[in-house]
């Protein structure tokens, strides 16, 4: 059975969501063995609800209770496949990608990734005390790249991250996944354009695939999307 595409979804984007718009035209042009598009939160007016299935579901909380919520409500409320792929929507591809064989990328330990103060340092300081509590490695799983779910296996994490809700401590979902269930991860340089001055062309060409920031998404990437993926994709109105 082919893997289905999960793209969660929060408040619209300072870019008007162009960018789930050129995320879903790079999967039709470059990827292959996946199924159906669901996307699971907000929904852009351009997006034809005919062509992708479509839940809605509300924030709860900080990002990483959101992202644990959308995945496991989809699991919950639909019959997407046993395994299906996880993206967000500032993911663009830029080569060959079967999704049915991405790996279970690391980019390091999450020890080593925890300094400063900010939520995000947050949820990885959180997932290194529950990891290192229970007895588990602690790989750095948070890459910007898709990353494949297990519908049973993700919801073995309700007992984790459900008590979270009230409190809304922030933990790192793909971090307690990957260490939990992925036994032999592939390690992998993160490629997430950050500054305005970074140009697409000058990227690696060993990576399938990119994320950007949304200050630097306006820059030279927008106009690299516009002028690479100028056809709509099947799930445009």
């Amino acid at each position: 059975m082919k893997y289905d595409i999960l793209y969660i979804k929060g408040r619209p984007s300072i870019n008007r969501d162009e960018e789930l718009k050129y995320s879903l035209r790079s999967l039709q042009r470059y990827c292959y063995n996946y199924n159906r598009i669901f996307i699971t939160g907000e929904c852009p007016d351009f997006i034809n609800l005919r062509k992708v299935i479509y839940t809605k579901e509300k924030d709860i909380g900080c990002p990483m209770i959101n992202h644990w919520w959308k995945v496991h409500q989809t699991i919950k409320n639909t019959d997407i496949s046993p395994n299906f792929v996880l993206m967000y929507d500032d993911i663009f591809f830029m080569g060959c990608q079967d999704m049915m064989k991405i790996p279970a990328y690391f980019k390091g330990f999450l020890e080593s990734a925890r300094s400063g103060g900010s939520l995000y340092q947050e949820s990885l300081h959180n997932a290194e005390y529950w990891l290192m509590k229970n007895g588990h490695s602690t790989y750095d799983f948070e890459l910007h790249k898709p990353i494949i779910y297990n519908r049973k296996k993700f919801l073995k994490l309700e007992k984790i991250f459900r008590p979270l809700i009230k409190d809304n401590p922030a933990m790192a979902v793909r971090s307690i996944y990957g260490n939990l269930f992925e036994k032999m991860p592939t390690y992998k340089e993160d490629i997430k354009i950050r500054e305005a001055d970074v140009r697409v062309e000058n990227l690696s060409a060993l990576h399938t695939c990119f994320s950007v920031s949304d200050k630097a998404f306006s820059c030279h990437v927008l106009p690299w999307l516009k002028e690479s993926f100028q056809t709509k994709s099947r799930y445009e109105r």
